[in-house]
């Protein structure tokens, strides 16, 4: 596996939760649909917040982010691209 941790999507309408174990603990992001080309958006803390936030901290934020987009990409919308910004991981078809 590409990734850190163990990646579940939890779906409640047009959002929900993206639930990741890591180090024996579940981190969780929220998530919803885009509009346009914009499949969907992921929440992630900013570069600031992310080095406080146990236990993600502990992984560079840009490498942590692309491989949980990967993965969410390899589960939800293969073939997707994605962008990781300041708020966020961005998904376009």
């Amino acid at each position: 596996m590409d990734f850190y941790g163990q990646v579940s999507i939890e779906k409640a309408g047009r959002s929900g939760q993206v639930r990741v174990a890591i180090e024996g603990q579940c981190v969780q992001f929220y998530w919803e649909f885009g509009g346009g080309d914009c499949i969907a958006f992921v929440a992630v803390p900013d570069p600031e917040r992310w080095l406080a936030a146990a236990p993600y901290s502990a992984y560079p934020r840009n490498d942590f982010l692309n491989g949980l987009a990967k993965e969410i990409a390899r589960q939800e919308c293969p073939g997707a691209r994605f962008e990781i910004g300041r708020d966020g991981v961005y998904f376009y078809a």
